[in-house]
This record gives C-alpha cells, sequence and structure tokens, in this order.
C-alpha cells in the first residue's frame, strides 16, 4: 500500500471515531430546538416531540422548544407539572383538557403545578391549562422570575383551602400579569400579589374566585386592576389590598366585579398595624361594582387600624 493511500485511510478511520463519538455523545441528551414542540396522551419522553412523534410531558417539550416557541397539547391527558425558564407559550386548543395534578418546587418555597423562573425580559403564555391539585398544600401558577406572563382561558384549582394560592406571584424583578377568563377554586387564597422585593402591574379580566379562603390579595408595592370579575363564597375576604411600606405605593382598582356571600369583609384596605406606612401608600377603587351579602360590605381598616384610602366611583 502506497504512502497515500495509508494516509488516506488513516484519515476516514480518524472521521468515522469523531462521527461515533458525536453519536455516543447525543445519546439521551435532548434534541435540537423545536419553534414548535407537541405533547400527547400517546406520546413519549424518548421521541423528538414533533407532530408525528410527540413528547409526553409538558417538561420534556419545554427542553427541546426554542425561546419563543411555543408547547401544544395535541389530546387530552395528564402532562404533569412543569418548570418554565424562558419564553415559551403552553397552549391547550379548545376542546382539549391538558390536566397538571401535582407540583414541583419553586423558589418561593412552595410547590406549584407551573413554577415560573424565566428572565426579567421573557414573556411566558399559558393558555387552555386545567391544574386540578389532587392532594398537598400545592399552588397552581407560582411566578418567581419573569418580565410578562399571561395566563388565559384556565382553570386552577386547588386540593385544600388551608395552604397554597391559585396564582401566587412575588418576584424578583418587574412583572407585568395579565389574567383573562381565569378560575381559581379551592386555595388557601385565590390571587397572591406580593411585591417584597420588585413591583407588580396587574390587570384581571373576567377572573372567578370561589370556594377559597381568601379571594385575591394585593401586597407591597403592587397596583392591580380587576375588571369583570368575580370574588365569592370565601371563608374570609373577596378582595383586599395590604401596605405596611413606607417607600412604595400599592393600588387596586375594582371596576364591575362583584363581591358576595363572603365570610367576613367583600372589599377590604387593611394597613394590618399601626405601624404601617402613611395612608397615602393604599388606595383602593370601587367602581361600578357589586358587593352583597358578605360578613361585612366595604371596610377600610382593621379594628383600631387607621384606614386606608377607600373610595367609591360611580
Amino acid at each position: 500500500m502506497t504512502a497515500c493511500r495509508i494516509a488516506r485511510s488513516a484519515r476516514t478511520a480518524r472521521l468515522a471515531l469523531l462521527l461515533a463519538a458525536g453519536a455516543a455523545a447525543a445519546i439521551g441528551q435532548p434534541a435540537a430546538a423545536l419553534p414548535r414542540s407537541f405533547v400527547s396522551g400517546s406520546g413519549n419522553d424518548a421521541n423528538a416531540c414533533t407532530r408525528d412523534l410527540p413528547c409526553r410531558s409538558f417538561d420534556r417539550a419545554m427542553l427541546v422548544t426554542d425561546a419563543g416557541g411555543e408547547v401544544i397539547a395535541l389530546d387530552t391527558a395528564g402532562y404533569g407539572p412543569m418548570t418554565i425558564t424562558k419564553s415559551v407559550s403552553v397552549i391547550s386548543p379548545p376542546g382539549i383538557v391538558a390536566a397538571i395534578s401535582n407540583g414541583v418546587a419553586s423558589p418561593l418555597g412552595v410547590n406549584a403545578g407551573v413554577s415560573v423562573v424565566a428572565g426579567p425580559n421573557d414573556r411566558v403564555i399559558l393558555r387552555g391549562l386545567n391544574i386540578n391539585i389532587q392532594s398537598g398544600p400545592t399552588s397552581g401558577v407560582a411566578i418567581a422570575s419573569a418580565g410578562t406572563v399571561h395566563i388565559e382561558a384556565s382553570s386552577i384549582k386547588g386540593a385544600t383551602t388551608d395552604f397554597g394560592a391559585g396564582v401566587y406571584a412575588n418576584p424578583s424583578s418587574t412583572l407585568r400579569l395579565h389574567l383573562r377568563d381565569v378560575g381559581i377554586r379551592n386555595f388557601g387564597i385565590g390571587v397572591w400579589l406580593r411585591g417584597d422585593s420588585a413591583r407588580i402591574d396587574v390587570t384581571g379580566d373576567r377572573v372567578r374566585v370561589q370556594d377559597t379562603y381568601d379571594g385575591v390579595g394585593v401586597l407591597r408595592n403592587t397596583k392591580a386592576v380587576f375588571r369583570d370579575s368575580v370574588s365569592s363564597g370565601n371563608v374570609a375576604t373577596g378582595f383586599y389590598l395590604y401596605n405596611d411600606s413606607v417607600a412604595n405605593v400599592s393600588s387596586l382598582v375594582l371596576e364591575r366585579c362583584t363581591a358576595s356571600n363572603n365570610g367576613t369583609v367583600g372589599v377590604l384596605a387593611d394597613p394590618a398595624s399601626v405601624t404601617n406606612g402613611p395612608l397615602a401608600t393604599g388606595l383602593v377603587t370601587v367602581s361600578n361594582c357589586t358587593i352583597t351579602n358578605n360578613g361585612t360590605g366595604l371596610q377600610s381598616a382593621a379594628a383600631g387600624n387607621p384606614p386606608l384610602n377607600l373610595r367609591a366611583a360611580m
């Protein structure tokens, strides 16, 4: 064999070894990222998460989906809890029940069916989900960080009114949260908004909270507007604002909302302590709302405490 042929044979052998090594390294690793991935009740997490070869779980599909991409449920099934770390849309089309019945750990110190830990500029969309927690003090959606989160056309049900929140946001950076056509039942609190570290701006349209301990709670450095929404049949309060920071301003605006059949107060503006911030740091505005059959309809402070601002607008 000539020297030239020997050299070519050596190069061919090296190339074969490199290709074999690359294939071995790829075994068990996520497939190339997809702009759109799919899950199905008949899928398998060993699949590529394409339309023809869908995955079985949301968490697996999340691994192979591009930032800014979509995860789509093809049929009715339980798809397990998920952690979201990037811009993504998780979509269950009309007529399909994409169910989540247990939780994963969130940096907020709770378990949640959906844990959002995305970047400060990331946009997350959850549409058409059915979160039905089966047991334990597990929340529905917990948002520790993201730029914008949309929760739309979804049902969120808890296992106990002693613990957990349907939607819990306490972000590390500024958050814009939009709730639309969302039903929440059977949690310690339906919607819990805490701006402990960063501001939260919230809009809620056609949100219905029922059979929780507290309905909607707005706390610290949060500005929330709810329109055409209902908080009814809760053990304690329907809607409440709590602010204990002199530096931060919180507000809750209710337009065409209903607070009814709540055990203690329909709408509460509560500083909770005489040592809290000045009255100007909290404002509740009620406009064209129905407040009926509560223990107390409107209350501007806890007993013995100075009131926050509470105003009614026609």
